[in-house]
């Protein structure tokens, strides 16, 4: 092969990622442990398909999030030293890309007006509803119950469910849950007709329609790529089927069951888990070389997440070590934070469950100075990032520490499949906030009341941990 396809931005090809690359024969599901390089195998493997005869108008790349494209994008101009004409989109621009090459016209809601309507309904008094509203209030808490409907919604349109769905769910003996779908029923039918009336789409309908428009004389691509699949949702798993059937296109899937963390917003880890009875002749590949962290958080971390039997297993691995990658420093009072910071003194990521988690430790001319060198994101935000050290907070046992105790409802149940173990979601999400780290993890931790996870650690993995004190 030529000798330019192993260099990638400056970085050689490992064998896993080359047997990746240079496979043109299968649909490809690529399962890439974090760190192991995946966004560089899929610049490496643009670019072999155009060294091959592939035009670039063939290639098609997803990626989830807009960050993601323009990175990926950079990555590829760096590669080649100069701009390469590829389609890198989200799957929204994706959409929308197809409703412009029919000469259709996208007027995209804000998914305020969902949240809208939902207050409305809770404000109105007329007849219709006032025996709904009654037995809501019976049942529960209200700013509770607005979530759950929104979500409800949200994953209920993102699964492609009709109406006709919806009453199945009724249950004959349940009048709680019976009001719980009668209240989101006549929400979500008002929410519909109000979009009609505006000439509105959401982003749901924006991929549903864009699948249905979708005909011959669109773009021949002849390759796929996708990444992060683990987070993809069924709607827009069938925009793609659809375009594999336009084209007789091959595809290649890439992502980690282990970084599942979407759940909320529709994305389904069982269309991950069961890529072969979707896509035929899927043949499925493995990146295990981790270039981020040690051999040592390689095993703590995926030992962690695998507890969950239903994953594909992986053997991470690593050349690094760090034979105490976790640090644990139990505090008294919230400010002894920086006391940690300072004893790093280092790139930090600290890495929160909840968007408020940071805010007890903001204080004048201290973490209110957060810059290149210190930041906070929520570990949901923190997704496909790295830093030199992650430091954790809020690892606390409560309702909104981490774990999280906010159990999938009874509600949610009818359109979201049901854990295989306790806490399956926020034990992905905790592998996430392990593996950002290129060094070591600090757990800052009120002992007094420490998360459930932490005794975990503490309980198997006591040989990797150094415990630190300051004076």
């Amino acid at each position: 092969m030529n000798e330019n396809l192993n260099n990638i931005c400056g970085y050689k090809l490992d064998d896993d990622q080359k047997e990746v690359v240079y496979n043109t024969t299968n649909n490809i599901l690529v399962i890439a442990g974090a760190g192991s390089g995946k966004t560089l195998t899929i610049v490496g493997k643009i670019k072999y398909l155009l060294n091959i005869g592939y035009k670039s108008d063939q290639i098609l790349c997803i990626s989830f999030t807009n960050d993601a494209v323009n990175s990926l994008i950079n990555k590829i101009n760096k590669s080649f030293n100069k701009k390469i004409i590829i389609d890198v989109f989200t799957f929204h621009k994706l959409a929308i890309n197809i409703f412009n090459h029919y000469n259709k016209k996208v007027n995209l809601v804000n998914e305020e007006l969902l949240k809208y309507i939902i207050n409305e309904f809770f404000l109105s008094n007329c007849d219709n509803n006032i025996r709904l509203l009654i037995l809501a209030k019976k049942y529960y808490n209200l700013k509770y119950l607005k979530n759950i409907i929104f979500h409800f919604i949200t994953i209920f349109k993102s699964k492609g469910l009709s109406i006709d769905d919806y009453f199945n769910f009724f249950k004959k003996n349940s009048k709680k849950i019976n009001t719980f779908l009668a209240i989101t029923l006549y929400i979500y039918v008002n929410y519909e007709l109000e979009k009609k009336s505006q000439n509105l789409i959401d982003f749901d309908d924006l991929i549903l329609n864009a699948t249905k428009l979708l005909k011959n004389k669109y773009k021949k691509y002849k390759y796929i790529i996708i990444d992060e699949f683990q987070d993809t949702s069924y709607i827009r798993l069938l925009l793609i089927k659809k375009l594999m059937q336009l084209n007789g296109t091959k595809l290649m899937l890439v992502g980690d069951d282990y970084q599942s963390i979407y759940k909320f917003s529709g994305s389904d880890i069982n269309i991950f888990l069961n890529s072969n009875k979707y896509i035929n002749n899927l043949k499925i590949m493995y990146l295990e070389n981790t270039y981020r962290f040690s051999n040592e958080l390689a095993f703590i971390s995926s030992d962690f997440i695998s507890k969950n039997k239903f994953q594909f297993k992986k053997n991470l691995k690593s050349l690094k070590t760090n034979s105490k990658p976790i640090k644990i420093y139990y505090y008294k009072k919230e400010n002894e934070l920086y006391k940690l910071i300072d004893y790093i003194n280092n790139e930090i990521l600290i890495l929160g469950r909840n968007n408020n988690d940071i805010l007890p430790f903001y204080k004048p001319n201290k973490l209110g100075i957060i810059n290149s060198k210190l930041r906070y994101l929520t570990v949901h935000k923190s997704k496909g990032l790295e830093s030199n050290e992650v430091i954790l907070i809020n690892l606390s046992n409560n309702l909104l520490g981490f774990p999280s105790k906010i159990k999938d409802t009874k509600e949610l149940s009818f359109i979201t499949k049901k854990d295989t173990i306790k806490y399956e979601e926020e034990r992905r999400l905790f592998y996430v906030a392990l593996t950002r780290s290129k060094n070591s993890v600090y757990l800052f931790i009120n002992k007094k009341n420490e998360s459930i996870f932490v005794k975990e650690l503490k309980r198997n993995y006591k040989n990797f941990i150094e415990y630190l004190r300051f004076k």
